[in-house]
């Protein structure tokens, strides 16, 4: 179990120094003129914000720790479905399980999301997170400790339900962190060919999840807007403030910031 959590600390801290604070320094403080014509709002970060969003994740790896050494406790006495040896599934179960953690926890996170949002519990567990009003990276694991193990639960949930490898949870924690810190980039960094696509009517950036920390009652979802759409927790500016930052970013890559309300 000790074993377990230590590969878990230092894999949470690897994640957040990476896709948290560095993130953070090629957007904010490298890339801030570089990148200015994809600003999503116009104040910037301040130091105070910046120190409890550090302190806060760090105590969340933290927690994601203690979360991996209950699971590996579940595992040994076989209460949790968690395989070592890969050649027990075909590489096709493999990557299905990869694609299953996604979508529950889609769900997941867009239900406890919505809890978290009901009042009494806003202000009790989920404030500690939208005190970053206008988020940076450095906000990716910023939550209260009950608010860390409600997130942290989803691996534990999943693998009770069904068997998953070791290396399909780490793939899926990473997906999971890539799109978290895409969230609270700060930036829009979803291009012409993204919209193009049509894609951005289904999946999450930055844009979307920006307006949720502005305005906290919208836009409740992660990597998808299936949620949201269905339930009709989406803000209906949406779309037209994507497009508005896109155009903005695609006309001669202006210097001038224009708040659109994400």
């Amino acid at each position: 179990m000790q074993k377990a959590v230590l590969i878990q600390l230092t894999l949470g801290l690897i994640r957040y120094l990476v896709l948290g604070i560095g993130v953070f320094f090629l957007f904010w403080i490298w890339g801030k003129k570089r990148f200015l014509h994809r600003k999503i709002q116009k104040p910037d970060f301040n130091v105070k914000q910046a120190k409890t969003e550090v302190l806060q994740s760090l105590r969340t790896v933290l927690i994601f720790g203690v979360i991996a050494g209950i699971s590996y406790w579940g595992y040994e006495k076989g209460y949790l479905q968690i395989y070592q040896d890969i050649s027990l599934h075909s590489t096709g179960y493999w990557w299905f399980t990869v694609l299953a953690m996604v979508l529950i926890q889609d769900t997941y996170f867009y239900w406890t999301h919505r809890f978290l949002h009901l009042p009494g519990v806003y202000e009790r567990f989920h404030l500690a997170h939208h005190t970053s009003y206008n988020p940076s990276p450095l906000a990716i694991y910023s939550f209260h400790p009950v608010e860390a193990f409600i997130n942290g639960a989803i691996v534990p949930c999943v693998a009770f339900l069904m068997p998953l490898h070791f290396g399909a949870i780490a793939t899926f924690i990473l997906i999971s962190t890539i799109f978290n810190s895409i969230g609270h980039l700060g930036y829009e960094v979803y291009g012409r060919r993204f919209i193009k696509s049509g894609l951005y009517r289904w999946v999450i950036g930055a844009t979307h999840h920006n307006i949720h920390h502005k305005y906290s009652k919208e836009n409740y979802g992660f990597y998808f807007r299936f949620w949201d759409k269905l339930m009709s927790s989406e803000s209906v500016d949406y779309e037209k403030n994507l497009l508005e930052k896109e155009n903005l970013a695609f006309i001669g890559k202006s210097k001038v910031i224009v708040d659109t309300g994400a």
